[in-house]
């Protein structure tokens, strides 16, 4: 029987390729006869993850992200980026030929930017999932002639003309059918501290000023400091701080948690409200268009955050924030019954519904 072949691509950074993780498990389950492709960038974190994901099945293209600050460097930067382009560009489309996929799904991130070109000049469906709560340039570039566009949060239909082919579905994680009611809190408040899939300096500089100065002495911690920075943190492990490198189950850290500091990735922000998690986040400045501010700024509208600009992190700043929402009961509980406020959405099977939908019609 003839396989169907589905073409995924996006990168760059987790919160662009774990969601296709979760998209390609969701139709492996529902979608017998089919195989998968995928197409990032060597730049990106997929470098390290493509292969346990899809074996010899992907493409990593040398290509990078347009630097949009104007700057010498940056410059030369951006013209040696386009022989890369062309260069990546005829990869692709020979891949296309050959294999001549039944849709295309992107996740968003300049490791979609080449695959999106080929698929609309050689007439392959293709779809879209947009992570944050304001949408990436890829996504408005391509979103209408997409077949459809699967929106994250609901705060980014108003970026995007209101066409008939945008989903909201939330983003697909791999916790939401996880009963928060069921969690197993440690005996002091607990707060988890990380900076993206990469970790953050700045971060993680407050933090041990904190700790130097014992202001977390009263609270548990989990603190993921990022692979890079482990050697440097480790010496402040102990029976009431955990340090991490990095974790992969970390369902179980949230489920102990009572507070969340970290930056503001559309899946963290997913991740949280999944989990129904009060937080401090803190913007990392240099995302694409200021990304994570708005994707921030959704839950802090919500009430079931509060932001900290990054000019602005230090110690003091820090603890005062923690202390606000930790010395009134009430403050900590109307945050987390704010999320009840937010549509839950099983947005896994939204999307698999979606796309098995349009492959069966």
């Amino acid at each position: 029987m003839h396989k169907t072949t589905i073409f995924l691509c996006g990168g760059g950074t987790g919160g662009h390729f774990f969601p296709l993780i979760e998209i390609k498990r969701g139709l492996e389950n529902n979608l017998k006869n089919s195989q998968f492709f995928y197409i990032g960038s060597l730049k990106g974190i997929e470098k390290t993850k493509a292969y346990e994901n899809f074996d010899d099945s992907f493409m990593l293209l040398n290509v990078y992200g347009f630097k949009r600050k104007i700057n010498l460097t940056n410059i030369l930067e951006n013209f040696l980026l386009i022989p890369l382009v062309i260069v990546g560009f005829c990869r692709v489309l020979m891949k296309f030929r050959k294999q001549n996929p039944k849709l295309l799904i992107a996740s968003g991130g300049y490791a979609s930017l080449i695959p999106l070109m080929v698929a609309k000049m050689t007439h392959t469906p293709y779809y879209i999932q947009e992570q944050n709560s304001y949408p990436g340039i890829v996504t408005r570039l391509f979103y209408k002639s997409a077949k459809k566009v699967f929106l994250g949060f609901e705060s980014a239909e108003k970026y995007l003309d209101n066409s008939f082919n945008i989903l909201v579905t939330g983003n697909p994680t791999r916790f939401q059918i996880i009963d928060v009611d069921k969690n197993q809190k440690n005996s002091k408040q607990t707060i988890m501290i990380f900076g993206g899939s990469q970790g953050s300096q700045n971060i993680n500089l407050t933090i041990e000023e904190m700790i130097i100065n014992s202001g977390f002495k009263n609270f548990e911690l989990f603190w993921i400091v990022g692979k890079n920075n482990f050697n440097e943190f480790k010496k402040y492990n102990s029976s009431s701080i955990k340090v991490y490198s990095f974790v992969d189950n970390i369902e179980e850290l949230y489920l102990r948690t009572d507070l969340i500091i970290s930056r503001a990735g559309a899946m963290t922000i997913s991740e949280i409200v999944d989990f129904q998690l009060p937080s401090i986040l803190i913007p990392l400045p240099s995302a694409a268009e200021n990304h994570q501010y708005f994707n921030a700024k959704y839950l802090e509208e919500k009430n079931c955050s509060m932001i900290i600009n990054e000019e602005k992190l230090n110690s003091d700043i820090l603890a005062n924030k923690i202390n606000t929402i930790f010395s009134n009961e009430r403050i900590i509980q109307s945050m987390k019954n704010n999320f009840s406020t937010l549509t839950k959405r099983n947005s896994v099977k939204l999307i698999i519904d979606s796309l098995i939908e349009d492959l069966n019609a």
